[in-house]
């Protein structure tokens, strides 16, 4: 318990102690001796100079203290300015390869020529949300669901990820599960 208390107290504190010390040292001796007057006078210019030497420490360690905590705080605002520089470029490459999909199914169609008579499936609009990508294709006269399901796998192993196709209001709707 010692060794705790001596810890929070500091220098100054423990100076302080011995200077508090040193003065009812004096007072006691003061007391008891009345004629001991230089001996009072010595233990309460030390108890004084400790009390200086106590005031300077502590005013040392504050200044101290500050001066480590604008240091940490200088290091945290530079390491935040590095986050901040490196976020804007992960989010950019995050859309990319988002518009990247888009252009990729529209890849898909034709290299699996999924097409109704002539024409491929457009794409008419996307949505993004947390982890799924929807996009939503014309339907082009002639081409069915099964037709798409039936190449689903050569989408999920191009795209690299899971997809749910449905057809709503003549579009192909394609939602793919990310995991950004």
């Amino acid at each position: 318990m010692a060794g705790a208390a001596k810890k929070k107290m500091g220098v100054a504190g423990w100076l302080g102690a011995y200077a508090v010390v040193l003065l009812v040292m004096g007072m006691m001796v003061k007391r008891i001796y009345l004629g001991w007057g230089e001996i009072t006078r010595y233990c309460n210019l030390g108890a004084y100079i400790l009390f200086t030497l106590a005031l300077g420490v502590w005013i040392y360690s504050i200044i101290t203290k500050a001066k480590v905590k604008a240091k940490e705080q200088a290091k945290t605002q530079v390491k935040l300015q590095a986050v901040e520089q490196v976020r804007p470029q992960a989010s950019e490459a995050r859309i990319k390869s988002r518009e990247d999909l888009s252009e990729q199914i529209g890849e898909l169609f034709k290299n699996l020529d999924l097409k109704g008579g002539v024409n491929y499936p457009s794409l008419y609009k996307k949505s993004i949300q947390n982890r799924e990508e929807t996009y939503y294709y014309h339907l082009p006269a002639g081409l069915t669901l099964s037709d798409i399901n039936q190449k689903k796998e050569a989408f999920e192993q191009y795209l690299n990820h899971k997809i749910k196709v449905h057809i709503e209001d003549r579009m192909i709707v394609i939602k793919v599960l990310t995991k950004y």
